[in-house]
């Protein structure tokens, strides 16, 4: 057992995955305040602070900063499948997430242009996803200190797929109706900014997620996990 009861799992058991999927889905609600001594941050809400993406498509450039974005809902999610493979050297490993409600919160900033129309715009954000399903895909190494087994994840990978999104924002535009038009367009049109957008976000969350995941699985042996 470890981490106040999640279940540990036989590494050469043929349901190996299935326990580790219950062992993720057990953990989920314990994770929503966080757990401070294995390095882990609250889940529910979970804040990021200073997030720039930069979107160019056509005759649309901007750079969008989240001063602040909370999201809610993430301890609720479904764990649908695991799928691992473990060797002599380390242990690569895939999860399928789904999240029915997500909303996330926070302030912004924009800068750009929409074809001769300047955008300076700041104000505040809220946004409501539906379905949203992730893969997780990361792999590490098998590292040996003080006689116990670490697992050291040296690539992430998320690929995430949103049934669909509202949008609500203040400050694009000073005119109400013109806000009113360009959060309609927003909502109209967000799974093409979406898809553009793919590979600009991962590369800003691939290295966070990476760097918090390597922050637990360094301080708790992979050998009291998988025995």
């Amino acid at each position: 057992m470890f981490a106040h009861g999640a279940i540990s799992c036989q590494i050469d058991s043929p349901t190996r995955d299935v326990c580790i999927k219950e062992a993720l889905q057990d953990m989920l609600p314990k994770l929503k305040n966080g757990m401070a001594y294995l390095n882990i941050p609250p889940l529910d809400p979970y804040t990021i602070n200073d997030t720039t993406i930069e979107y160019k498509r056509g005759d649309i450039y901007a750079v969008l900063t989240l001063k602040t974005a909370t999201f809610h809902g993430m301890s609720e999610a479904e764990i649908r499948e695991v799928r691992t493979k473990i060797d002599d050297y380390g242990m690569s490993t895939e999860v399928d997430v789904f999240m029915p409600h997500l909303s996330a919160e926070g302030m912004y900033k924009a800068n750009g242009r929409f074809n001769s129309l300047k955008i300076n715009a700041k104000g505040a954000f809220n946004m409501k996803l539906k379905d949203t399903a992730t893969t997780h895909k990361f792999k590490g190494v098998f590292e040996t200190r003080d006689g116990e087994r670490f697992l050291k994840i040296e690539s992430y990978d998320v690929i995430p797929t949103i049934g669909d999104l509202k949008v609500q924002m203040t400050g694009i535009f000073q005119d109400p109706e013109l806000n009113k038009i360009a959060v309609e367009f927003i909502n109209q049109y967000w799974p093409l900014f979406y898809r553009d957008m793919i590979p600009e976000t991962k590369a800003i969350w691939e290295p966070i997620l990476l760097t918090q995941l390597n922050a637990f699985m360094l301080r708790l042996p992979i050998n009291r996990m998988l025995f």
